[in-house]
C-alpha cells in the first residue's frame, strides 16, 4: 500500500453502531483538503463484528451502554489477555501496512474501558510501529487530562484539544506548537459552512445500522451549571447546507436516517426551519426519498418554537427525538440555567404527540439545590404525562455528577458542597448526598414503569453499584 501521512482510528468500545463515527470522516475531508493522505479505520466496528458474535455470551454485557466506572481494570486485562491483543495486533498490521507518519487515535466515550484500549493500544504501536508518531483527540481527550498523562508517560507525542481540524493540519505540517495541541488553547472555528462535508469513503457504511449524523451547530447557546462546555461558543450553518449534505449521502449510500449531533439542533430557529423546509422541498419534488429524523432538542417558550415549527418536523419526518427537560421542579430548572416553565413542557410535549413523534424525556435526579419537595415534582411530571406514555419514553440519566470546568465544580464552595470518603459529593443544607440521589433514582424508575412507559435505564449498574457502597 501507498505510504499516508495519517491513520484515524476509533478507540472501541462505543455501543452504538448505528451511524459510522463523523469526527475522523470530517478530519479526513479537511486533512485530504489539505494536500496529506489520510485513512480512517473503525476499530470499534471490527471489535464488535469479532466479539460480538463469535463469544456472544462473555462480550454481551460489554456492548450494551455503560456509566464510566462500568468496566474494571481487572475485568478489561483478562479480556485483553484471552482475545482482544490478539485482535490488536492484526490491527497493527494493518496500520503498518500502510506505512503512517502519524497515528490519531479518536476517544468519544469517556469510559474505563476506552481508556484502558487506549492506553494498551498506544503501548502496542509503540513496540510495532517504531517509525510513526502518536497522537489521540476526541471529546473524551477534550474533558480529561487523559491527553497530558499520556503525554507525560512518553505513550504519544501530541494530543488535540477542542475541535481538531485546524491543529490537525498544523500538526501534519510539523508545528506542535499551535493552538490545540498539547494543551494550548484551541481556536475556535468561526465558519463551520466553510469546512468540506465529511468523507466516509473508507467506511463500510452497509456494516451499519443504515444511517449517519449531520450536525447543525456546534456548541450551545445555554450555559447549564452542570454541563461541560467543550465548544465554549455557539456556532451554526446554514439549514440548507446541512439539508443538501443529507441528500448527498443519502444518494451515494441510500440510507434513510439521519440523526442530528448537536447538543440541541434547534439552538438556531432560523437555520433549524430552513433546513426542515428545504428536506420537505426535496420530499415534494422527489429529490429524496422521505427520511426517518432524530436527535436532541431545547425546550423552548412557545413564542420562540411555535406551532409551525412542530409541524415542520412532522413534515420532515422527525420520528423521534430526546428533550432534556433535567428536573420537574422550575426551581430547580431555574438555578441549572433552564428557564422554561412547565406550561412550555406541557406545549412542547403536546406538539411532539400531535405530530407523531416520539419523545424521549431526559431527566437526572440529585441536582445540589434539590430537596425531596423538587423530586416530587419530577414524579409528577411523569404521573401527569402516563396518558401520552405510549409516545414518550422516561431517559432517566445517571444521579448528578460534579465534572471539573463546570459551574457547579468551581462554585462547589458557594453551594456548601462537601466531598466523602468515597470521593463523592454531598450537600449537607440539603441532606443530598450519594444514597439519597441513588434511592431518588430507583423511586423514579419504578414510578416510571409502574405508569407504562418505556424507561431507559442504562445507567442501573452503575446506580446499584454506588448505591450498595454506600450502604456497606
Amino acid at each position: 500500500m501507498a505510504d499516508v501521512d495519517i491513520i484515524l482510528a476509533t478507540i472501541p468500545v462505543q455501543n452504538s453502531l448505528t451511524y459510522p463515527q463523523s469526527a475522523p470522516a470530517q478530519l479526513k475531508a479537511v486533512i485530504e483538503q489539505s494536500g496529506f493522505r489520510c485513512v480512517t479505520l473503525d476499530l470499534n466496528l471490527d471489535l464488535w463484528e469479532q466479539t460480538r458474535y463469535a463469544w456472544a455470551d462473555e462480550y454481551d454485557a460489554m456492548w450494551r451502554f455503560m456509566g464510566p466506572d462500568d468496566f474494571s481494570y481487572d475485568e478489561f486485562q483478562h479480556h485483553w489477555r484471552n482475545g482482544f491483543h490478539r485482535i490488536a495486533v492484526h490491527w497493527m498490521n494493518t496500520i503498518q501496512s500502510y506505512h503512517p507518519r502519524w497515528l490519531g487515535y479518536s476517544v468519544f466515550h469517556r469510559l474505563n474501558i476506552s481508556e484502558f484500549f487506549l492506553k494498551e493500544l498506544c503501548k502496542l504501536a509503540r513496540l510495532r510501529l517504531p517509525g510513526t508518531q502518536l497522537v489521540v483527540g476526541g471529546n473524551a481527550i477534550t474533558v480529561t487530562d487523559l491527553g497530558s498523562v499520556l503525554l507525560e508517560e512518553g505513550l504519544i507525542d501530541a494530543y488535540v484539544s477542542g475541535e481538531g481540524e485546524y491543529a490537525i493540519v498544523e500538526l501534519l505540517n510539523g508545528n506542535l506548537d499551535a493552538a490545540g495541541i498539547n494543551g494550548i488553547n484551541c481556536t475556535q472555528i468561526d465558519d463551520i459552512n466553510s469546512l468540506p462535508d465529511a468523507d466516509y469513503s473508507d467506511y463500510a457504511v452497509e456494516k451499519y445500522g443504515g444511517g449517519f449524523t449531520v450536525e447543525l451547530s456546534r456548541g450551545c447557546r445555554r450555559r447549564c451549571k452542570f454541563c461541560q462546555m467543550v465548544i465554549p461558543r455557539f456556532t451554526s450553518k446554514m439549514g440548507e447546507k446541512v439539508a443538501e449534505e443529507m441528500i448527498q449521502l443519502q444518494h451515494r449510500y441510500g440510507v434513510q436516517l439521519f440523526q442530528f449531533s448537536d447538543c440541541a439542533f434547534n439552538n438556531n430557529g432560523a437555520a433549524f426551519k430552513d433546513c426542515l423546509t428545504t428536506l420537505i422541498g426535496f420530499y415534494e419534488r422527489n429529490l429524496m426519498k422521505q427520511s426517518w429524523l432524530t436527535g436532541n432538542m431545547s425546550c423552548f417558550p412557545r413564542n420562540q418554537m411555535n406551532e409551525e415549527i412542530y409541524s415542520l418536523m412532522g413534515a420532515a419526518r422527525f420520528g423521534n427525538l430526546g428533550i432534556g427537560i433535567e428536573s420537574g421542579s422550575e426551581v430547580v430548572r431555574r438555578h441549572m440555567g433552564k428557564h422554561f416553565t412547565d406550561d412550555d413542557i406541557d406545549f412542547a410535549l403536546e406538539q411532539c404527540v400531535k405530530n407523531g413523534i416520539y419523545v424521549g424525556v431526559g431527566v437526572f435526579v440529585g441536582y445540589p439545590t434539590e430537596t425531596e419537595e423538587d423530586f416530587q415534582k419530577t414524579l409528577e411530571l411523569f404521573t401527569r404525562y402516563s396518558r401520552r406514555s405510549w409516545m414518550m419514553q422516561a431517559s432517566i440519566c445517571a444521579p448528578c455528577h460534579l465534572f471539573e470546568d463546570t459551574w457547579l465544580y468551581e462554585n462547589q464552595d458557594e453551594l456548601g458542597i462537601c466531598w466523602d470518603e468515597h470521593g463523592d459529593w454531598f450537600r449537607p443544607e440539603t441532606g443530598n448526598n450519594m444514597l439519597v440521589r441513588c434511592e431518588r433514582w430507583f423511586r423514579l424508575r419504578d414510578h416510571c414503569k409502574m405508569l407504562g412507559y418505556d424507561v431507559d435505564d442504562s445507567f442501573a449498574k452503575g446506580v446499584e453499584y454506588d448505591y450498595w457502597k454506600h450502604r456497606g
